[in-house]
C-alpha cells in the first residue's frame, strides 16, 4: 500500500513576487512532521488489513489530497507555537470519520497517533480527523472496485484539527 497524492491542478493566477520565503528550519520540520504522518497512515492501513484477514474489501490504496500533508503539519506547527516545550511536547491522535454511520458516536474512529518527540512528556494533544471524499468522481473508483477486484479509499482536502492543552500555566 502507498500513499499517493491525487493529481495537482496548478493554478498561477496568485503574484509570484508576493510570495514569502520560509525560514529553512521550519521547512525541515513541516517536511519532518508531514513524513511521520504519511508514515502512520501506511502503517494504520497495514494494521487494517491484519486485522481484517486480507479481505478484498479493505482498500489498497489511500489516495490524499496534493499537499495536504504538508498543510497538516504547517498547522501543527502553528498550533505548537506557543507551546512551553514546543512541537516536541505534542501528541498527534488521527481519526477517520465515517459518512454513513447511523450512531454519532461511531462516526469517528481512531487509526493512529504520532508522537512528536519519544523523550519529551506530552504538554498538548491534537486530534487530527480526516474524512473521506464523496463527490461523485471519488465514488466511481468504489463502484469499479468489484470489477477490478481493489479498492481505493480518497481522502477530502477537509480536515479539523483540535487541540487541548494538558497543563495550566500559573500565568493563566
Amino acid at each position: 500500500m502507498e500513499v499517493m497524492p491525487l493529481p495537482v491542478a496548478l493554478d498561477f493566477s496568485e503574484d509570484v513576487w508576493n510570495l514569502s520565503l520560509e525560514d529553512a528550519e521550519e521547512q525541515t520540520a513541516r517536511d519532518v512532521l508531514a513524513e511521520l504522518l504519511a508514515a502512520e497512515l501506511r502503517q494504520a492501513r497495514a494494521r487494517y488489513r491484519l486485522s481484517n484477514g486480507q479481505q478484498q474489501r479493505a482498500p489498497n490504496e489511500i489516495l490524499l489530497p496534493a499537499g495536504i500533508l504538508q498543510s497538516i503539519a504547517r498547522d501543527i506547527l502553528n498550533a505548537s507555537a506557543d507551546e512551553p516545550c514546543g512541537i516536541r511536547g505534542c501528541m498527534v491522535f488521527i481519526d477517520f470519520e465515517e459518512p454513513n454511520s447511523r450512531n454519532s458516536n461511531d462516526r469517528k474512529q481512531r487509526i493512529g497517533a504520532v508522537k512528536c518527540h519519544p523523550y519529551t512528556v506530552n504538554t498538548f494533544e491534537l486530534y487530527l480527523t480526516l474524512r473521506p471524499h464523496t463527490t461523485w468522481t471519488s465514488k466511481l473508483p468504489l463502484f469499479l472496485q468489484n470489477l477490478a477486484y481493489r479498492s481505493t479509499m480518497v481522502i477530502s482536502q477537509d480536515y479539523s484539527l483540535v487541540k487541548r492543552k494538558l497543563f495550566r500555566s500559573s500565568s493563566q
